[in-house]
């Protein structure tokens, strides 16, 4: 009997992660540099409307998001250790290019919303527009909000 039990736990769990899971947000908190690339990454791919949460203090990088599946993206900088509270101060949250490319780029090509919030950009380079940031939501249609 507990191993019936446990058998159909175990299977409601995974339908609900394959199935019913996908409904739902996936949210990010990030406090190094390469956990925020890694979470950009993740939240490209995995079809989900996503929230990134950034620990306040300086990243160093450039940070691509570039997306095809339309969900939307939101990052936010400014919060506590363990992203339990936030301090909206974009002082406090920084993305610094080192002068190499552009700093943060954030692209859905299937009109994805896009919010981005908390931030100071710096020290971006390119001979390009864009060298702080590129931001973009496009598709046939319509392309999604954009909220900087």
């Amino acid at each position: 009997m507990l191993i019936r039990r446990c058998f159909f736990t175990l299977v409601t769990i995974i339908f609900y992660y394959w199935v019913g899971g996908a409904a739902f947000s996936q949210n990010f908190c990030v406090s190094s540099s390469q956990e925020l690339h890694d979470s950009l990454q993740v939240a490209a791919v995995n079809e989900e409307a996503d929230l990134i949460k950034i620990v306040q203090g300086n990243y160093g990088g450039n940070f691509h998001y570039d997306s095809t599946k339309g969900n939307g993206i939101a990052i936010q900088g400014g919060y506590t250790a363990g992203c339990t509270e936030r301090i909206v101060d974009p002082g406090n949250t920084v993305l610094d290019g080192g002068n190499i490319d552009h700093v943060l780029v954030v692209i859905d090509h299937a009109g994805g919303s896009i919010s981005i919030e908390g931030l100071k950009i710096q020290h971006g380079s390119t001979d390009y527009n864009g060298a702080g940031m590129w931001i973009e939501s496009s598709a046939t249609t319509a392309g999604g909000n954009i909220t900087i």
